[in-house]
Formats: C-alpha cells, sequence, structure tokens
C-alpha cells in the first residue's frame, strides 16, 4: 500500500476505515475527494487570521538571535520590541483577518457563505481574546513539519503536520497550542493517546532549534466553548513507546495488500467517494437501515438492556443519515434530470392497475437580495467601519445598521446591490390522480 508521510488526520483516517485510505488517488492527498462543509471552511479561515496575527516579526528574530549572551537572548525574547523592531508585523486584528481572507481566497478555501465569514471572525476574536498575545512570549505559528524523522526508534519515518502556536511557558517549558474550531470534542482522558498530540510533541522533540527547552506540553482550545483542555505532557517513555508503534504501524501498511484492508462504516461514511460503487461493508449496512425501521412492543422493549438501547439509539442514528443522503443523492439526480430539459415541474406516474401512482416534483429555489461582498469590505474601509460589523448576507440586517448615516457609502452598495437565489431544492410529492369526469346525467322523458 503506498501511503506517503503519516499525519495525524491520515492516522485517525486509516483507522476509521484502511479500505479508504487505500482508494486515494494520492497517498498524501487527504480529503482531496470530499466538499468542504462551511464550518470547516469557516475554521480554515479563523486558523489563517490567528496564524497573521501571532506570527513573529522575522526582523525581530533575527534580532534576538542576534544578542550572544544566551541569558540576555532569553530575556529579551519576553520583550514586544528589539533593536527598534515590534515582535508582530501586525498590530490591528482587521488587518490579520482581511488578510486571512485574501489567503484563503487564493487557496480556493473561502467560506461560500457570508455568515460563515462572521463565524469565522468570531472563532478569530475568541482565540485572541482568550490568548492574548501581549502577555505571551509566542515562539512560531502555524509551524510545519514535513519531512522524515533522522532519529529515535521512529527514525526514517516521513511526517506531515502544522502546529498552531508554539510558546515559552517560561523556565525552559515549550507550550504547543492547537485551536479546535469544529463542534466534535474529545476527553482530556484521551488526549494522552491522541495521534496529534503524540506526533507534534514528538516533532518538537526532534527539533534542533528546540533542544533548550526541556519539558514540553501540549494543549487544546476548543474554541467554542471557549476552553482550554489541561496540560498534556508525556514521559520520554511514553513517547517513545507511541514512536515504536508508529514506526510498527507505518510498516504494516506499507505491506498491507489493499485487497485486504478492511472496510469499516463509521460516521464519516457519506463523504467517501467508493461508498455507494465498491464498499460492500457500507451496502451492507444500507440493506440493515431499511431492515431494521420496524418499532418494538413493549415486551420486546422490557427485555433488552440499557445497553442495547443505547447501540440501537445509536445505530439508528447512523442509518437515519445513510437514508437522508440516499434521498438527498436521488433528489440531486432527478433535479439534473429536470434541468436539462428545462422542467420546473414535472408529473409523471409509475405502476399499473389499482398501484398506479402519481407523482409531481417541483424545483423550487428562494431569492435572495444582497449587497456585493466586495463593495462592503471598499466601503468598511473606506468608513473605518471593522468587517465584522458588516459582513452579513442580510442588507436589512447589520450592512444598513453598520453604515446608517453614511450618505455616499449607502449609495454606493444599492448600486452592487444584487438579486441571486439560493441553490435548488426538490419537493415531490404523491398526488391524487383527476377524477374521471361523470356520465351527463341522461334527461326525463
Amino acid at each position: 500500500m503506498k501511503i506517503g508521510r503519516l499525519s495525524p488526520s491520515k492516522v485517525k483516517r486509516i483507522r476509521l476505515c484502511e479500505a479508504r485510505a487505500v482508494a486515494m488517488a494520492s497517498p498524501d492527498q487527504e480529503y482531496a475527494d470530499e466538499v468542504k462543509m462551511e464550518a470547516t471552511l469557516a475554521g480554515t479561515l479563523a486558523h489563517a487570521a490567528a496564524k497573521h496575527w501571532y506570527r513573529p516579526n522575522p526582523e525581530w528574530v533575527k534580532a534576538i538571535n542576534a544578542i550572544a549572551d544566551p541569558v540576555a537572548r532569553g530575556q529579551a525574547a519576553w520583550q514586544q520590541m528589539c533593536a527598534g523592531t515590534p515582535k508582530h508585523p501586525i498590530t490591528d486584528p482587521d488587518v490579520a483577518f482581511k488578510n486571512a481572507i485574501v489567503e484563503v481566497a487564493g487557496d480556493q478555501e473561502l467560506p461560500r457563505e457570508a455568515a460563515s465569514v462572521l463565524d469565522a471572525r468570531s472563532c478569530f476574536e475568541q482565540i485572541l481574546n482568550y490568548y492574548p498575545r501581549e502577555k505571551m512570549n509566542v515562539l512560531f505559528a502555524e509551524r510545519q513539519y514535513k519531512g522524515t524523522l533522522n532519529q529515535g526508534p521512529a527514525a526514517g519515518l516521513p511526517m506531515n503536520l502544522i502546529i498552531d502556536l508554539g510558546v515559552d511557558r517560561g523556565g525552559g517549558r515549550l507550550g504547543l497550542i492547537d485551536f479546535k474550531t469544529g463542534y466534535i470534542q474529545i476527553d482530556e482522558a484521551d488526549m494522552w493517546s491522541d495521534d496529534q498530540v503524540l506526533m507534534n510533541l514528538i516533532a518538537v522533540h526532534y527539533d534542533p532549534m528546540l533542544t533548550s527547552y526541556r519539558s514540553k506540553d501540549f494543549q487544546f482550545f476548543w474554541v467554542r466553548g471557549p476552553y482550554a483542555s489541561e496540560l498534556v505532557a508525556p514521559t520520554a517513555e511514553q513517547l517513545s513507546d507511541y514512536e515504536c508503534w508508529l514506526a510498527m504501524e507505518f510498516q504494516r501498511l506499507r505491506d498491507l495488500d489493499p485487497d485486504k484492508a478492511r472496510e469499516t462504516p463509521n460516521r464519516f461514511c457519506s463523504s467517501c467517494s467508493r461508498r455507494l460503487t465498491k464498499c460492500v461493508a457500507y451496502r451492507s449496512h444500507i440493506a440493515e437501515a431499511f431492515g431494521q425501521v420496524q418499532g418494538l412492543t413493549p415486551e420486546e422493549l422490557a427485555k433488552l438492556t440499557v445497553g442495547d438501547v443505547m447501540a440501537r439509539i445509536e445505530m439508528l442514528g447512523q442509518h437515519l443519515k445513510i437514508i437522508d443522503k440516499a434521498e438527498s443523492t436521488l433528489k440531486q439526480h432527478l433535479i439534473g434530470e429536470m434541468e436539462q430539459h428545462q422542467l420546473a415541474v414535472l408529473e409523471t406516474q409509475t405502476g399499473e392497475g389499482e398501484n398506479l401512482q402519481h407523482y409531481r416534483a417541483k424545483i423550487r429555489r428562494n431569492k435572495i437580495r444582497s449587497f456585493e461582498t466586495q463593495a462592503v469590505i471598499d466601503q468598511a474601509n473606506r468608513c473605518q467601519i471593522g468587517l465584522s460589523a458588516v459582513l452579513s448576507p442580510r442588507p436589512k440586517n447589520q450592512v444598513l445598521e453598520a453604515f446608517q448615516g453614511q450618505t455616499q457609502a449607502l449609495a454606493a452598495l444599492n448600486s452592487s446591490m444584487r438579486e441571486t437565489t439560493t441553490n435548488p431544492w426538490l419537493e415531490v410529492n404523491a398526488i391524487k390522480p383527476p377524477k374521471p369526469p361523470k356520465p351527463a346525467k341522461k334527461g326525463k322523458k
């Protein structure tokens, strides 16, 4: 099996389903077959903004490294100015966020909805409020480790990962912080065996630039909480044991016959490109979903243990997702057929005799009137209004309130007003067939 470089997300994906990992077109092209959700795009934008905000000024780093005395250099590193050079090149969070918008747009990862931009801005503000950089000694932001370990139990292992934030906690302690903008959280007890935690700590352990730090710890910041996890600091023995396991797992995956890769249905199957065409386990899972919809009698329910009930609840939740996805796939296919023949409404029938059924499908869209996003950004900059106050898809909401009294800006915005529609969605209903006309009554003689 071609495995490429190991990353925390790849290790977790392989653990979920080996067959899906094998099916990747390129071993290092992670999640390329998936359409990113709005929450994911908002998280990407928030991470980019945090990178621009926390990343130290390269000139400041040069000035610090130019100090010969290690003690003096360590003391100066905590200062926000060195040799007249500011530690951080960006002093305004609005500038950091705007730079992030430009960056993710260039990477084709800009959110598709303005509401998601607002969500990203909120996440970014939670981060900078929880971690005020003027009270921290930030060493790096979004540091990438991409290469091969050249020492330790996993020497020769190719790795690829990014660490959101590295800070000097004082006393020879290095802290790693990862911003979690999603909704799925893990228990703090599970952090001690989490792949991201352990792989990140291994990367910095062998980093020659960070050997002066005697201890290193890891922390998750759950942005939507907002709250930070406890500090996790595995011992050298624990990290070494994980490295040995990682090296053995990497070799096992390299030797794995793709035809023998395990298929494991899980909650992320809906975004897998092979689920409906090649995955035997998923198709069996669907068959089970359609066969488990009958209800339970009170007597049958009374015989179940609490564990049985919880297992059925979790399984039925997965079944509902499968059914919803199957319905969505059929609807998208029918929408394509109707649009190809320029039909907004389609009536048809199937079956015959007593089983004859009539159906009507209608393509619906909602109209949206909104300002051009770029026009809003331009006018906000001209009027010195923060972007978080104006990036809204509803012009009668935040935008008009923010520009109240700004006659010139409102005129420019009104000229950029455009009317769009939402993505089409399908409404399908069974209809009663038209009644045959009643025979005319015979006239009386």
